[in-house]
Parts: structure tokens; C-alpha cells; sequence
């Protein structure tokens, strides 16, 4: 939703100003980066290109899957990556990291 002021309101209550910062719903200020990315709180980066990079090497895209950082495997949306590298996908299987099931 664009607002009169020329932000945008995102659905995770962020709002976007015209000027390429980013305001959370708690007021926190996030400046752009000049590779247009956002420096996020925890250590994550949203990319110019919607990309969510975090500490851990992991990647979630757009479409909703996630690229573990651990292994380099594109997970299915739902997927959740472990700390030993291992991934839960959303029917409770756990894919280790060599692929194994």
C-alpha cells in the first residue's frame, strides 16, 4: 500500500520512505546500503533483489526456499536448516548434510 507520503507499507509492518530507508514497526530507522541492501537487526541482509541473507550462510529466495549456506542445497519452502547443517523439511524429515535422508 502506498501511503500519501509516498511510503510504502509492507506486510511485515515495515514501511519503506521514498528516500530508500526503512522504518520497522518498532520505529527502528535501517538505512540502504549503496549496494541497495538492508542491513537487518540479528545479522541478516535483504537484498536489492528480495534475497535474505543470514549469519549462517543460508539464503531464503523468493519463491521460498531456502539455499543452505552449510551445503549449498536448495531446500523446498518450509525447510529449516540446523545448526549442524542438517535441514527439516516440512514433513519432519531431516535431510543431513551429505543429502542422506
Amino acid at each position: 500500500v502506498v501511503r500519501p507520503d509516498g511510503s510504502i507499507a509492507l506486510p511485515n509492518g515495515c514501511r519503506l520512505m521514498p528516500d530508500g530507508t526503512m522504518i520497522t514497526p518498532d520505529g527502528s530507522v535501517i538505512e540502504q546500503s549503496a549496494d541497495g541492501s538492508y542491513a537487518l537487526p540479528g545479522g541478516a541482509r535483504l537484498t536489492a533483489n528480495g534475497e535474505v541473507h543470514f549469519p549462517n550462510g543460508d539464503v531464503m529466495h523468493l519463491d521460498g526456499t531456502i539455499t543452505s549456506g552449510a551445503t549449498g542445497q536448495r531446500l523446498p519452502p518450509g525447510a529449516q536448516t540446523l545448526p549442524d547443517g542438517s535441514a527439516r523439511l516440512a514433513n519432519g524429515m531431516v535431510v543431513l548434510p551429505d543429502g542422506s535422508v
